[in-house]
This record gives structure tokens, sequence and C-alpha cells, in this order.
């Protein structure tokens, strides 16, 4: 039953991304996936990520493992998002912790930085994470958590106070003998993510897009009106490539709660085999709305434009890769950040 459950909100979730992304990019174009079961050398199979019973933990019920596209019977509709960043397979298992029971599923992608990029635009904002395990967020019934080359999600039947410490028991149990050389402690530090500028920026909402889908989930609401437009048809020219969308949201306003809302979120295109970036800012100059008032910068090159009842959004060139988002900055503020972006190395 546990797992009919986990199945079930794993579908709705991903179904209702999938649903938003409307046309684009058109039709599906995964990347290069390779042979569906494919396993590097030294990274174990996603069976050996699942753990093993102990005193505290029981197997309940049957492995079950889904490889390459065999994970629409799992997910269904989730499922392209998965494969946009390079799925390899899944193993799923029940466990029971003093009498209350979980469902393990542990997805092993093409590389740790595909799996810390589906967790990074999967997990909800302002959750908190498990302490052995930076990369994780954890609600009362579900944590999600990108680890060496896997991306596990733990979703309980039911919550309680033992919730969070039982997940990070099992994912401790499943990753205990993994090959440290496999774990990438910081992802954000390292290329793509190196190209996002750390003035202002709020930590730990970095986030890697790799295709239509996981754009759209990434971007959220920002993705919407002639903004959003403008990025479907980006998105749409780049049929064929497999670009790597990084973003990341800036300019926090905390409030009495301390929760912190961002003001700007910043998108940066940078992959080899795309167009150049003056093609592409030509792209978004074709579909950009005639009748909305464009500022025009002189450095960098691209423009700002202001809708009267949307946030702010801008498209430039700077190093040669495309750099667009939205903001409700000032107009003063804002046009003075972008050029301190352009400057900033």
């Amino acid at each position: 039953m546990a797992r009919k459950i986990r199945g079930m909100l794993s579908v709705t979730l991903a179904a209702a991304a999938c649903a938003a992304v409307g046309g684009f990019g058109g039709p599906w174009n995964p990347l290069d996936l390779g042979p569906s079961g494919a396993v590097a050398a030294g990274v174990p199979r996603a069976t050996e990520i699942i753990p093993q019973a102990d005193a505290d933990v029981e197997r309940q019920g049957e492995l079950a493992t889904y490889a390459g596209d065999e994970l629409f019977d799992y997910i269904n509709g989730g499922a392209p998002q998965f494969l946009e960043y390079g799925f390899r397979e899944v193993a799923t298992q029940e466990f029971v912790c003093d009498g209350r029971t979980y469902i393990f599923d542990a997805y092993r992608m093409r590389d740790a930085l595909a799996a810390y990029g589906i967790f990074s635009i999967r997990r909800p904002q302002g959750r908190e994470r498990l302490a052995a395990f930076p990369h994780s967020a954890c609600s009362s019934y579900q944590c999600l958590l990108a680890h060496g080359p896997y991306y596990i999600e733990v979703a309980a039947y039911e919550s309680t106070p033992q919730t969070c410490n039982e997940i990070e028991h099992l994912a401790k149990l499943a990753v205990r003998n993994l090959e440290e050389s496999l774990i990438i402690t910081q992802p954000t530090a390292a290329p793509p993510f190196t190209l996002l500028p750390a003035m202002q920026r709020i930590g730990g909402t970095e986030r890697l897009a790799r295709g239509p889908i996981s754009l759209r989930t990434a971007l959220g609401r920002s993705g919407s009106g002639s903004f959003g437009k403008t990025v479907e048809a980006l998105q749409s020219s780049l049929s064929g490539a497999a670009p790597q969308w990084v973003m990341a949201d800036y300019h926090g306003l905390e409030d009495s709660t301390g929760t912190i809302t961002a003001q700007t979120t910043l998108i940066i295109l940078a992959k080899d085999g795309i167009p150049p970036a003056d093609n592409l800012l030509a792209t978004a100059a074709d579909v950009r709305p005639a009748e909305e008032p464009v500022e025009q910068t002189e450095n960098p090159e691209g423009w700002l434009v202001r809708p009267q009842e949307d946030p702010a959004w801008f498209v430039f060139v700077a190093r040669d890769h495309l750099w667009l988002g939205t903001s409700q900055l000032p107009p003063d503020r804002l046009r003075t950040w972008i050029e301190l972006l352009y400057k900033e190395e």
C-alpha cells in the first residue's frame, strides 16, 4: 500500500511539471543516454544502494528495479524529467522501522552532477536538511537527497517525531560503503555553477536544468508571461543540443518569520554545441513583445523589459554566454546590478 501511495505522489507532482511545459521546446528530445543499464566502472548498481536490514530496520516485500524507459512503468509522467538528466535505473524497496513503513527509492543517474541537478529542481525550499547529507531536504513525510551519482527519495507512510531520524538512518545504511571518489561534496563550487556570480546570491538556491521539462520546473513562477515565451523560443532553438541552464535566486528579503523571498532569478545558458550567444540574443529579440517598454543596455549588450504588471526581465550577453532572468528590484538598482555582473569575473 505504501509503495502505491509513493508512486502516486511521484506521478502527480511530476505529471504536473510535464503538463506545465506546454510548448516548451516542442517534442521531448532526451540527451544521449547510452545503454539503459550501462554501469560506469566502480559505480554500484542502484540495487546496491538499497539499505541492508539491521537491528532497527526490516525489509518488507520484494525489491523492484526499473532501467531506462522502464521508468515509465514506475512513475509514468515523471519519467521524462529524470531522463533529461541521464537516468540509468531505480531500485525501490519498502522498509519497516519500529512498526513504521518507508519507501526507499535509489535513482542511479549518469553522474554526480546529474543527481544533484534532479535534486536541485525537485527539492522544496525552506526545508530542513539531514545533518549527514548537505544536499538534502526533509519534510514530515518525505526526504530528497543527492549523494554521488544517486538521487534518493524516502517517503514515510505516516508522519511521526521519529520520521527524519529514521530516514537519515536508512540513508546512512545506503551509502556507507560508497567510494568517496564518487561523491562531489560541493557541486555548486564546480562548473557549470561557477558561472553564477556570488554577489547577493541566496545560498542553496542553485539549480541545473537539462531540457524543457526540468527548465519549466526550475523557473517556477518566474517562467511566465512574455519572459516565459522568450525562454520557450530559446529552448526550441536548441533542438538537438544538450543545454545546461544554471540558475540561482538573488536579492533575498527576510520577513518577520525568517522566510526569505528572492527578488531576482538569474539564468545562464552554458554548454558547448549550442548556437553562439549573439545568435541566441537575436532569437530572443524575434519574440520580444513589441508593446512592452524596452530599455537597451549599453554594456553589456542586451535589454531590459518592464511590463506594467509583471516583474521586469532582462536578456544580455556576457563572457560568451546568454544571461537572462526576472527581477522585482527598482529600475535603477536592477540596471546597476546588471552592469556590475557584466564586470565581475
